[in-house]
């Protein structure tokens, strides 16, 4: 990665962690948005800059956070003597691990992701982190069960996100 990417993709970081204590609040408005950068001491230009997509790029950019730390912390594990299905299910555990101390931004996330308008990104944040997971624990597939491998765990993501969310064990 350039230079110049890196310091892009760290600029977008601080100011998603800005944002996301807001997001729980507002939901994913330019409310949320603006309070984040303003705590953050950001203009308006340079979150458009940063995010020229607006909201959806910003959700979509939550997303790929959540699938970084997940990358990073599955790094620091031994995979290789785990079953297929250990390491898919260790994987899932650890992105919601990442995820929960934002649980309520994940729900205010799920909420405008189920919008019609939104519902395309959903669908392709959702795929870009089962195919992530898939490859990083190891998986080669090229047939049939590519698909259907993909489609179960997108399945199992979705209804084990609901319940976390609801979970205060």
């Amino acid at each position: 990665m350039s230079q110049e990417r890196q310091s892009r993709l760290i600029q977008k970081d601080q100011l998603l962690q800005a944002i996301l204590p807001h997001v729980a609040f507002d939901g994913w408005t330019d409310t949320a948005i603006e309070s984040g950068a303003c705590d953050l001491g950001v203009s308006k230009i340079k979150i458009d800059r940063l995010f020229p997509g607006g909201l959806r790029e910003i959700v979509r950019h939550f997303g790929d956070w959540a699938d970084r730390e997940m990358l990073a912390n599955l790094g620091e594990i031994d995979l290789e003597p785990m079953k297929l299905r250990e390491r898919v299910s260790l994987a899932v555990r650890v992105r919601l691990i990442a995820l929960s101390p934002h649980r309520e931004t994940v729900r205010r996330t799920l909420s405008f992701l189920s919008l019609p308008s939104n519902f395309p990104t959903g669908v392709r944040s959702m795929y870009k982190t089962v195919d992530l997971i898939w490859y990083t624990v190891g998986d080669k597939s090229a047939d049939f069960s590519f698909y259907t491998k993909r489609t179960l765990l997108a399945g199992v993501i979705s209804a084990t996100s609901l319940f976390w969310i609801n979970d205060e064990s």
